[in-house]
Order: C-alpha cells, then structure tokens, then sequence
C-alpha cells in the first residue's frame, strides 16, 4: 500500500493540574521523503478551538475549506499551509495528551487504511506518553517520600528543643 500523506506533525498539549489545556506545542514534523524537522512552535490554545469538540475518533478534513471547522481554526491551519489533513486524539483516560496531524497542501482524501495506521500510531504514542508521565509523577513522589523521612529522622534524633529550631 502506498501512502499519499504528506507531512505527519505530532502536536502535545500542554495542561494545568486541572487538565484544562493551555497550548499546542508542535514539536517537528516528518516529510513525505521520510526527514524529520524540529518546529518548536507554541499555539494558545484559542488559535485552534476545535480541540476541545475533539472525541477518540478521528476527524478527515478532506478540504478545510468546506469543513465543518470554525473560522478561528480554519484561519490557523491555513497559517501553516494545511488544506487538507486527519486528526487523530492521542488520549490518556478521558484527558486528550496530543495530537497527531497529517495535512497536505491540497484537498485529499485519505484511504480508511492511511487513517487506520494513523490510529494504531497514536495509540502507541499516547501509551507511551503515559508511561512517561507516570514514571516521572512517580519518581517525583519518590523523592518527597525520601525527603519527608530524613526530615524526620533528623527531626525525631534531636529533643532538645533549641538545637530542633537552629
């Protein structure tokens, strides 16, 4: 099978503790020669508020122009010379982790088995990402776990309560 997207960009979201999302970050793309290239480029989140209509399926916009898109994310897209392109959720739980975009410079229409490779991959990617931050929440409990119990023993050491409070 031969595969007519373009340009694959993966895009994270950025969210506070309450998981509302705050920006994009477009971290690079690939090209149709197979080249990787870092992009670097942060979006607020108002640029693009068709994020927040996304579900766990993905979203064929087969030509921008005549999408259901709102203007702001139409305006946005057309920014960076997307006409046409699949957007698929990368979730963890209920809370929406990423995107990966595909987009072309001219309407297209994507074969079920290109938006099927897209899914498995933002499947993968969404794990992955999961376990990361998993192991980082988990790393970072470790060390106050670690600190609250030197600062207890240190503590629990002393009785005088002078050389407690120095």
């Amino acid at each position: 099978t031969s595969f007519h997207i373009p340009l694959a960009s993966t895009v994270f979201i950025n969210s506070s503790d309450s998981s509302e999302p705050l920006d994009l970050e477009i971290t690079g793309f690939y090209s149709k020669k197979g080249q990787y290239q870092n992009l670097g480029v942060r979006l607020p989140v108002s640029s693009l508020p068709y994020i927040h209509q996304l579900g766990n399926d993905p979203v064929i916009l087969n030509d921008i122009s005549t999408s259901q898109l709102d203007a702001v994310s139409r305006k946005t897209l057309s920014q960076f010379r997307v006409r046409s392109g699949v957007i698929i959720p990368l979730r963890s739980a209920t809370r929406l982790i990423g995107l990966i975009l595909t987009t072309s410079d001219h309407p297209a229409e994507f074969t079920p088995e290109e938006v099927r490779l897209l899914q498995v991959t933002g499947a993968s990617v969404a794990v992955a990402v999961e376990r990361q931050r998993l192991l980082q929440d988990t790393q970072r409990r470790a060390l106050e776990l670690q600190t609250a119990a030197e600062i207890a023993r240190d503590t629990s050491g002393t009785l005088n309560l002078a050389e407690l409070l120095e």
